[in-house]
């Protein structure tokens, strides 16, 4: 009979790596990722994602001016 120890080892061995190399490539493509969800987003709900877009431009560049000015 085969030892299923070792197998299963050889199993999460491998689940470990490739858990590994997915966060790699989120790591080093995370600004791809964004930009890329974003205009998908776009695509498919544009008036949603708009807005959400506009009300975050609105409020950051609203605190910046208001701390600029204190």
């Amino acid at each position: 009979m085969e030892d299923l120890r070792k197998q299963k080892q050889t199993e999460q061995i491998n689940f470990d790596i490739k858990k590994q190399k997915l966060f790699i490539f989120v790591k080093k493509h995370k600004i791809k990722i964004v930009v890329v969800t974003t205009i998908f987003l776009l695509l498919i709900y544009p008036t949603q994602i708009g807005t959400y877009i506009g009300q975050f431009i609105t409020d950051f560049l609203g605190s910046i001016i208001k701390n600029i000015s204190l």
